[in-house]
């Protein structure tokens, strides 16, 4: 290429000028584009990055809310095993309070039995000397009487004849 420096073919000496500046616009529209390009690229990683940390957080906020669900139903599931618990508790303090109140009825009806059974030994003449057999004897004539006595709960507390006494009393018969 036989050309001087700065000498194309077909060019004016204005081209020439004109020449240089072209580049140079074009070498700064490039840079430009790439620098645009590179905040763009910059801002497009920047959004991105963002975008997977909420993301992240997003998955890490869902599992702890699924964790705390299952939580939620065990304690929903224990505290219903509590109440069940609970209501048969009272169910059954209401049955014991319920026994307990018929124990106190029987218990004073048969505290009220012994003073009308002994009443009425004593005016068929027998007290605690009396043998056995009187006192079955009068028993049996007691119970035809209408009178509701637990004989051996008499005989027992009141007299203090052992089941043996009473067995062999009513062998005598």
């Amino acid at each position: 290429m036989g050309l001087k420096a700065g000498a194309h073919a077909g060019c004016d000496s204005s081209s020439l000028q004109d020449s240089p500046s072209r580049h140079t616009l074009q070498v700064f529209e490039m840079w430009k584009d790439n620098q645009v390009r590179t905040a763009a690229q910059e801002r497009v990683m920047a959004e991105a990055v963002h975008l997977m940390s909420s993301q992240r957080e997003r998955s890490t906020l869902r599992d702890q809310i699924i964790h705390l669900d299952h939580v939620i139903l065990d304690q929903d599931k224990i505290m219903r095993g509590y109440i069940f618990q609970i209501d048969r508790l009272k169910k059954e303090l209401l049955f014991q309070d319920e026994s307990i109140a018929n124990l106190h009825e029987r218990l004073h009806s048969l505290e009220a039995q012994p003073n009308t059974t002994a009443a009425a030994l004593s005016s068929a003449g027998l007290g605690k000397t009396s043998s056995t057999e009187q006192i079955m004897r009068a028993m049996g004539g007691i119970l035809e009487q209408g009178l509701r006595v637990s004989m051996k709960y008499f005989i027992v507390v009141h007299f203090s004849v052992s089941f043996e006494e009473m067995v062999a009393a009513s062998e005598l018969k």
